[in-house]
């Protein structure tokens, strides 16, 4: 017993010494984390290690920072990719059970789309779907902006979902993408009227004419939209999966200034994109240091069992990828980032290191042509072109050989794109889809797969080394090229010819440009034709000007880039090579896809490639093989009265069917005004139509004629509803010039008065609406195949280099989505973030 009291004893002590931190007479100091483990002193030398807030984050990184998320306001390809870790779609992608695909489920929405007027094909233009508001979804916010921080755990609300839709929509709000998908297959009925009415603001009567509904029922919250087109319940929810249609509250707009302020800084950088974004997705803003870095923290309001468990992302701003390709790599070297491509200089030596594995193609990268002779150019880009309008001091000069299709045949069979691949790191590929390009995507089936295209495109492939290059059929070609070019007097025997290659960056003219000059100049320069070429190179100081300023805009004559998207509906994507740029993303210029050549058939019937497409993807009307017109207008008078105001008369005519498959109408005479500072105005003119003819008369305003001043002209705009796809399109009328003296403030113009004797607006008197858009997947893959084999025999696709796979290398930290690193899915890649784990701290 006493042995137990003294044991007690020096327990006590023990405790009351130690609990309050008394130091013994000679204590030795056993420091551990800067605090002695006897007497409890701290170190007065101890320095406390700076912890990693990010240590468990996966890191990855941006060459630029855009100082934004907002998708809604910019087709910059990273905002893109940046947004999506804070923007949820109605349904998300997952790896399927057997690891070989990935599967939809949903998302913001409880269950997949329900049609409600199926026809017996199971088509629809009418789907519905309950969603999640309340308790099932709320905002997420890192904010310390006290205005904005009440909005963090906010339930949402069902018209909430209406709100991006109100405001992206809304002409007056100048969003970026706010006019796209206004028509076609895809688009909602009455949202293209809705952009037109909205050119001053809301409008609710045009909005109320919108096929967007949001019901409640039995205290379910349900959303229903109407297409334009029919389409199954597979393409519904993939035409309506878009992250961009993500609920926001209206009141959060109100207080940051509205849809282009959402996800950006203010002006004066009191507020990044922390403060004005809410988060519906599997992460949330968590810092942004402009130009440093851009951080995301998981976002615990959204549950989704094991789904993307990895704690947060960490993007750092790699500035130096712009000129040096071996800048991510070496961050990867030294533990900064998660994950990286592997430069063509340490492919020898990296290639077969264990943390080294290989992912397929979902995009491929082409040299984009520009085969438009001088002429053609002049027409899509000159002071009055079709696509573009360019001033003639800055009028790209075409080179001849460019037009030359034997030229062209020639560079395609010059490039050695299996060596290319081997000397960059990327996947060999002659196609120009992708492996993510599905042909019937509700079974995983590849279009490339597929026998129809096999067949497309197999003249191009024969006798070469499988991926389209020959050494012997670039030489003959190249050499028929020059002889053409020689006896037609546009070159003579000894010439040296220059082309241009644009870039994105320097760091890509370094990494292949030299490859690929060699390729070309080479089995050019050796097939004895009496020409020399050369190549130059010219880098953009920014990546995305390649398109913006060079391809896009008909400023090149080779240019390397890719476009991609829709990878689950290739006939839609094929749109992009459509010469009259009605995607707004043509890179390649000189066949007219208009025309109707005899070498594009299907059906039994002679196409034009653009009346073709719009068949298939959306209903079109055609006239002897191409899209045929349904409206017309002519300039019949204009005429300035006493009274001030001006008469106008123009002879309009129009295509109705009895059937009701072609619908057109006039709907708007507007005014506008081009002065020569490049500033614009326009305004809508009231118009009558004279009864039992074709003849439609607007007035001008007296105080909208004397203000007027410059190049003054009108626009007539149509209504067109085919196969029950709307379209606006309008005609466009230089009427007269009107200037004044600066310094006398005389007018200096007569009124200019036009009298047409013989106004014509044809259409086309014979014509059908044809509509493949209800055909089978198989059905589609034909038509796919047969636009693909024309595009391609015209050098509409571009030249195919690589596709975007490759050698990559992750850390050993990382768990794939499916535990292995042998299931790759195209299109998905192997679940990383989705699906992965982190094991340890970056570095450790």
């Amino acid at each position: 017993m006493k042995k137990l009291l003294l044991a007690l004893f020096a327990i006590v002590c023990a405790f009351v010494f130690i609990g309050c931190k008394k130091p013994v007479e000679s204590c030795e100091h056993e420091y551990v984390d800067g605090v002695c483990t006897i007497c409890g002193e701290k170190d007065p030398d101890y320095v406390a290690p700076v912890k990693d807030p990010y240590a468990m984050y996966y890191h990855t990184w941006e060459s630029d920072d855009l100082g934004s998320v907002n998708y809604w306001d910019s087709k910059e390809s990273t905002v893109g990719d940046l947004s999506a870790y804070v923007f949820a779609g109605f349904w998300d992608t997952r790896m399927n059970e057997d690891k070989d695909g990935y599967e939809w489920y949903p998302l913001l929405a409880n269950e997949k789309p329900v049609a409600q007027n199926a026809d017996e094909d199971g088509l629809a233009t009418i789907y519905k779907f309950e969603v999640k508001v309340g308790s099932q979804l709320k905002y997420a916010t890192m904010t310390k902006n006290e205005k904005l921080a009440k909005y963090n755990n906010q339930e949402v609300k069902l018209e909430d979902y209406l709100t991006p839709w109100k405001e992206m929509f809304n002409k007056s709000n100048g969003i970026e993408r706010g006019s796209e998908t206004l028509t076609g297959a895809g688009s909602i009925k009455g949202i293209g009227a809705y952009y037109q009415a909205t050119e001053n603001g809301f409008n609710e009567e045009a909005w109320n004419n919108v096929g967007i509904k949001a019901t409640e029922e039995n205290g379910k919250a349900y959303l229903q939209f109407e297409f334009n087109v029919k389409c199954n319940s597979f393409y519904a929810m993939y035409y309506l999966a878009s992250s961009l249609y993500t609920p926001i509250p209206a009141s959060f707009l109100e207080e940051i200034g509205g849809l282009a302020k959402y996800g950006t800084f203010s002006e004066d950088n009191k507020l990044s994109p922390v403060d004005t974004c809410l988060s519906t997705s599997f992460y949330v803003l968590e810092k942004w240091e402009n130009k440093k870095e851009i951080v995301y923290k998981r976002n615990e309001n959204i549950k989704d069992g094991d789904r993307y468990a990895i704690e947060g992302v960490y993007i750092e701003i790699l500035e130096a990828a712009k000129t040096d390709n071996e800048a991510a790599f070496k961050e990867f070297l030294a533990n900064k980032i998660d994950a990286t491509s592997i430069p063509s200089t340490q492919l020898d030596k990296y290639k077969s290191d264990p943390r080294t594995t290989t992912t397929l193609d979902s995009s491929t990268f082409k040299l984009n042509v520009n085969s438009c002779t001088q002429e053609e150019w002049i027409a899509m880009f000159g002071v009055n072109g079709t696509i573009t309008q360019t001033a003639p001091d800055k009028y790209w000069q075409c080179e001849p050989i460019m037009s030359n299709n034997n030229f062209l045949r020639g560079l395609s069979y010059s490039l050695d794109r299996k060596n290319l691949a081997e000397l960059i790191g990327r996947s060999a590929t002659g196609e120009y889809f992708g492996s993510a390009y599905l042909s019937d995507p509700e079974n995983g089936v590849a279009y490339n797969s597929t026998q129809a295209h096999k067949d497309a495109v197999a003249t191009l492939l024969e006798g070469t080394d499988g991926y389209g290059y020959s050494l012997a059929l670039a030489k003959e070609y190249f050499k028929k090229a020059c002889d053409e070019l020689i006896a037609a007097g546009t070159y003579k025997s000894g010439d040296e010819i220059t082309i241009e290659i644009a870039w994105q960056t320097q760091a890509s003219v370094d990494r292949e440009g030299a490859a690929i000059e060699k390729y070309i100049t080479d089995a050019f320069n050796a097939c004895g034709g009496g020409l020399t070429l050369k190549v130059k190179h010219f880098p953009c100081a920014v990546w995305s000007d390649v398109y913006y300023k060079k391809m896009m805009v008909g400023q090149f004559d080779l240019g390397m880039g890719s476009i991609s998207g829709n990878a689950l509906n290739p006939i839609n994507f094929l749109e992009v090579l459509r010469s009259d740029n009605t995607s707004g993303f043509t890179l390649n210029w000189g066949a007219d896809t208009s025309v109707v050549d005899g070498t594009l058939k299907y059906d039994g019937k002679d196409w034009s490639y653009n009346a073709l497409w719009q068949a298939a993807d959306q209903g079109a009307f055609v006239a002897d093989g191409k899209l045929g017109t349904t409206y017309n207008a002519d300039l019949v008078s204009s005429k300035h009265n006493e009274d001030g105001t001006r008469t106008v008369k123009f002879l309009v005519n129009v295509v109705n069917t009895e059937d009701g498959q072609v619908k057109t109408e006039l709907t708007d005479v507007v005014i506008c005004w081009y002065d020569y500072t490049e500033a614009y105005e326009e305004a809508a003119l009231e118009w009558t139509v004279e009864e039992g003819t074709g003849y439609v008369v607007a007035t001008v305003p007296a105080e909208t004629e004397s203000k007027y001043l410059g190049t003054i002209g009108f626009d007539l705009y149509f209504s067109s509803e085919i196969c029950g796809a709307p379209t606006t399109v309008y005609s466009s009328f230089y009427s007269y010039t009107k200037a004044y003296d600066e310094e006398t403030g005389e007018l200096l113009d007569t009124w200019f008065e036009e009298t047409n004797e013989n106004p014509s607006a044809p259409v086309s008197e014979s014509g059908e609406a044809i509509s493949y858009v209800a055909a089978s997947y198989e059905e589609r893959t034909i038509i796919c195949a047969a636009l693909e084999k024309w595009a391609v025999e015209n050098f509409i696709t571009g030249l195919t280099l690589y596709g975007d796979g490759g050698y990559v290398m992750y850390q050993d930290r990382l768990v794939p989505g499916s535990g292995s690193w042998d299931n790759y899915i195209p299109g998905y890649g192997f679940g990383v973030q989705a699906e992965g784990a982190i094991t340890k701290a970056l570095g450790a």
